[in-house]
């Protein structure tokens, strides 16, 4: 047995002393169900509302009214897969929606006026308004950064030092800057990703929503399959910077997971392993570059669903239905923030113990394979003790 084939076995020795059991059920509140089953669904939060964009319908939920409203239906023929909607603040009391995606033949833009508002003002802005509760194509001067050739999942956030740059990454493998004032594309890169397949993957800003830190470098966490890596963009150079980060064993196999930053955190909820819906919960901290594995879990596997986190952040909704097959029933329910936020249980320490074991013995797997017949057996000997 050589080197590396005894680190692959001490590998799966790792893994299968973290494959425990989870029992316990976080506390949850059940909410009022969507009024019918929405597919593809993208969720942002806006004040007192969780807008819920999809197929057939999209609605917005008043948190403090527990109802539901439509707002309005995509452009008849749209396909809504790889998508993303991402909410544009352009003032305190203006919001757009943006909706990128491999199927769509354009972006979609839509200015949202609230359907739950009354009353004079609102009614001006309904008169002003020239476009307003409706998908319609957003137009830019140049090309999209997807094509029928790569033809692959959208993900997409806001920063910038002026917050009017829209940072989009598309599988397989390329990331872009849309500036909103000009609807120009700044810059164009290529993610390291090598032939890696990223698709189902998590992008995020690095610091929360609102923080009042304003910087000429803006930076993002994304993950995807068994890649991670924070992505550093120079607004006055105009380039990428990137750092690998790894990511935990238990997550790398699923599929469909929902996520949601908060606290300078990262919440991943469900998931689908191939066979079976996830119940789990895990959380990366983006300061600590850390990742747990909650001993509590969902009150039911989820894999096709969605989060959003209220503007107060105070709690997590959960909407979507509660298993793979599409016959099954919509839940909506939310949690506390703050019960993600709890000191680790005894099980979670020993999980991040392990997975210590584990980070530590794939570092000395990739040494070995850099290192090619070079190998120092003495240098690993004292790695492989000190593990």
């Amino acid at each position: 047995m050589d080197i590396i084939d005894s680190i692959k076995m001490d590998l799966s020795v790792a893994t299968l002393k973290g494959d425990k059991s989870q029992t316990k059920t976080v506390a949850c509140d059940y909410l009022a169900p969507l009024p019918g089953a929405v597919s593809h669904m993208q969720s942002v939060s806006h004040k007192n509302e969780i807008i819920i964009c999809g197929m057939p319908v999209c609605y917005s939920y008043h948190v403090l009214k527990n109802q539901y409203k439509r707002i309005c239906s995509y452009p008849r023929d749209t396909i809504l897969s790889g998508y993303c909607v991402i909410k544009w603040i352009k003032s305190a009391d203006n919001i757009s929606l943006l909706a990128f995606g491999k199927k769509l033949k354009n972006p979609l833009v839509m200015n949202y006026i609230s359907v739950w508002d009354e009353g004079e003002e609102h009614n001006k802005k309904i008169r002003q308004a020239i476009h307003f509760n409706e998908w319609v194509p957003l137009i830019y001067k140049s090309n999209p950064i997807y094509t029928k050739k790569h033809d692959g999942e959208v993900r997409g956030v806001i920063g910038g030092s002026k917050n009017n740059l829209l940072f989009l990454v598309c599988s397989p493998n390329r990331i872009a800057v849309l500036n909103l004032d000009t609807l120009e594309f700044d810059k164009r890169g290529v993610l390291p990703v090598g032939n890696a397949d990223i698709s189902d993957y998590c992008l995020v800003t690095k610091h929360d929503f609102g923080s009042k830190e304003i910087t000429h470098i803006f930076e993002m966490v994304f993950f995807g399959k068994n890649i991670g890596l924070l992505i550093e963009y120079n607004e006055i150079q105009n380039n990428f910077q990137f750092r690998e980060l790894w990511i935990c064993s238990t997550i790398r196999a699923l599929h469909f997971y929902s996520y949601v930053h908060v606290n300078g955190a990262i919440l991943f909820f469900g998931g689908f392993d191939g066979t079976d819906c996830s119940k789990s919960v895990h959380k990366y901290s983006i300061q600590k570059n850390q990742w747990t594995k909650f001993e509590h879990t969902l009150p039911c596997g989820s894999s096709i669903c969605d989060v959003a986190l209220t503007e107060d952040k105070a709690y997590v909704h959960v909407i979507g239905t509660a298993s793979v097959r599409w016959g099954s029933h919509v839940e909506h329910i939310r949690i506390k923030v703050d019960d993600w936020m709890k000191e680790d249980t005894e099980m979670e320490r020993q999980w991040k113990v392990e997975e210590e074991e584990k980070r530590k013995l794939e570092e000395i797997q990739t040494e070995i394979k850099q290192m090619g017949n070079k190998i120092d057996i003495r240098a690993l000997t004292v790695d492989l003790i000190s593990c």
